[in-house]
């Protein structure tokens, strides 16, 4: 299969599909992004994909395991190509059989949570019906003065700083184009959260408000950092999101419950 893309091909990813579908799918991608999404158990994919949902855990653009080129395609590129990778899949999700085009949504954790609200904020076509952005960033221009050492240290690696690629971190800062925002959004944020620091969530919430007439769910965890350790803000969490899935992929109702 061709995911009309001109990296992405279906061995860049893996797809579970349920035995029963109810028409739904969600792109999930990893964090990172230097990362990849493996061959091993993944109990929330498994969870969803038990209720009838299909699941494509895309390794775009920038994932390790096939080589160094491929690793380095995203260098001086965050937020543009791999943005495409993520829209491409959903264009595959919707070629199979089982799957309602108009229900796909696309849900990430850090520089997936980042891949997901660019999926829906620089996509004309509007592929995606619901995003979920699991703390990461808006803005990577603010988040370079806001992260920990080590994830400035990463962003410079491939990005430069933004005085010398200003041009790479705008086209990479979705938050300038929230305007484009049409459909939900769930947005979740740990507060001890280093690499990537609440304030970008904040930020994006912040504009989303002063925008006016978009829809979204805004949680925080007092106790998590990057990542949800805890068992009770993982709870509250992962039952929220198969509420927000369910409601909006699955009621068509397409507003948020009170």
């Amino acid at each position: 299969c061709d995911w009309s893309s001109d990296v992405c091909s279906s061995d860049l990813g893996f797809l579970y599909r349920p035995v029963r579908p109810n028409g739904a799918a969600i792109v999930y991608p990893h964090g990172g992004p230097t990362s990849f999404y493996g061959d091993e158990w993944d109990g929330h994919a498994q969870y969803l994909v038990d209720k009838g949902y299909a699941w494509l855990a895309l390794n775009y653009r920038g994932s390790t395991s096939y080589g160094r080129d491929f690793e380095r395609l995203n260098h001086g590129d965050w937020g543009v190509g791999d943005t495409r990778d993520c829209l491409a899949a959903a264009d595959f999700l919707r070629s199979l059989d089982g799957v309602d085009g108009d229900r796909i949504g696309i849900f990430g954790a850090s520089y997936g949570s980042y891949l997901a609200l660019l999926s829906v904020t620089d996509d004309p076509e509007h592929r995606f019906r619901v995003a979920v952005c699991k703390y990461g960033d808006c803005d990577i221009r603010t988040s370079w003065a806001q992260g920990d050492r080590e994830g400035v240290q990463d962003l410079e690696r491939m990005m430069g700083t933004p005085s010398s690629n200003p041009a790479g971190y705008d086209a990479g800062s979705p938050f300038d184009r929230l305007a484009n925002v049409q459909v939900p959004l769930l947005i979740a944020h740990g507060l001890r959260d280093e690499r990537v620091h609440p304030k970008q969530s904040a930020q994006l919430v912040a504009e989303l408000r002063r925008l006016g007439g978009r829809t979204f769910e805004y949680v925080t965890y007092p106790t998590e950092a990057h990542g949800l350790l805890r068992v009770e803000p993982q709870l509250h969490f992962y039952r929220r999101l198969e509420r927000f899935l369910d409601w909006h992929l699955m009621s068509g109702r397409g507003q948020t419950p009170s």
